[in-house]
């Protein structure tokens, strides 16, 4: 009867080491959406939403990427009712991002995407990429 009991007390020991509890559990990263980018003489416009499923909005950190070179960071906290309804989570509504930058584009196809960064220092790829056309 005692090796059984030393058995299964070891077994549990075991699990509870090999196994991490509830609050160890890795954190969810940021979600978001690029929505917007435009080109018109020399000014580069993006504009999305980005949030982080446990801290809410706004996140730590947006920042965008021109054909994988980084351009510059969005301004945050921006209203976002729209997304806070749809997310059912009204801690997203200043989720909104936008940026507007000066840059020279040479006339091509560039690939434009954005990096969320939330309070813990997680990096997300927002959704939807999107190509801009320089003529």
């Amino acid at each position: 009867m005692k090796i059984k009991s030393y058995i299964l007390l070891t077994v549990i020991l075991i699990f509870s080491i090999a196994i991490p509890s509830c609050s160890d559990k890795p954190k969810i990263p940021s979600s978001g959406f690029l929505d917007l980018v435009k080109y018109e003489n020399g000014l580069f416009y993006a504009w999305g939403w980005a949030a982080d499923k446990e801290d809410g909005a706004p996140v730590e950190k947006v920042m965008i990427y021109i054909d994988e070179k980084w351009i510059g960071d969005a301004r945050l906290g921006l209203d976002r009712p729209g997304v806070a309804t749809e997310m059912m989570n009204p801690n997203w509504l200043k989720s909104g991002w936008e940026l507007s930058v000066p840059i020279s584009l040479e006339k091509r196809i560039h690939r434009v995407y954005a990096l969320s960064l939330n309070k813990q220092g997680q990096r997300l790829r927002l959704h939807h990429e999107m190509d801009i056309e320089v003529k």
